[in-house]
């Protein structure tokens, strides 16, 4: 019950995270940005990319694409997350400063992090056989996109 709870709370926030963009920037009589063409733009751009998500750090995802099993990728998102707690949480013990990337290689797949601020993380989801550094670099345009939503 607790964890329905939890979702739905989790849920409702990213509602109305987006809305609140969609305010602010009718507000101002800008366009919001739309996050799936900003994902799919990324996915479609890099060779062997499986999907990319646009999440909270607790696992939630806010936006997703994926030309196969969306719901896949979600699943991994929230285990990314897991990952994502663990490592922050080491830093700060450690007292070196925040995670801003990641790299996460199993035998199947592999998935590049980004950390976009205010809580927020751009994954994507490659085939183990996918230049990393290539996918980085297609990275960038999408993390600066979607930074520059959330940090507006």
């Amino acid at each position: 019950m607790q964890a329905h709870l939890a979702a739905g709370v989790r849920l409702a926030y990213n509602l109305a995270f987006l809305k609140l963009l969609e305010h602010k920037y009718a507000r101002r009589g800008k366009q919001t940005l739309s996050f799936k063409p900003v994902l799919e733009e990324l996915v479609s751009s890099v060779e062997g990319a499986e999907g990319a998500i646009f999440l909270e750090v607790d696992g939630e995802a806010v936006e997703w694409y994926a030309p196969g099993d969306g719901d896949r990728l979600r699943l991994r998102a929230a285990y990314i997350a897991v990952v994502l707690q663990a490592s922050r949480a080491l830093a700060k013990h450690l007292n070196i400063g925040t995670t801003r990337q990641m790299l996460l290689a199993y035998e199947g797949a592999k998935f590049i992090i980004e950390e976009l601020g205010s809580g927020y993380f751009l994954a994507l989801e490659v085939s183990v056989s996918t230049n990393v550094a290539w996918a980085r670099y297609r990275m960038q345009p999408a993390v600066a996109s979607l930074r520059a939503e959330i940090l507006a």
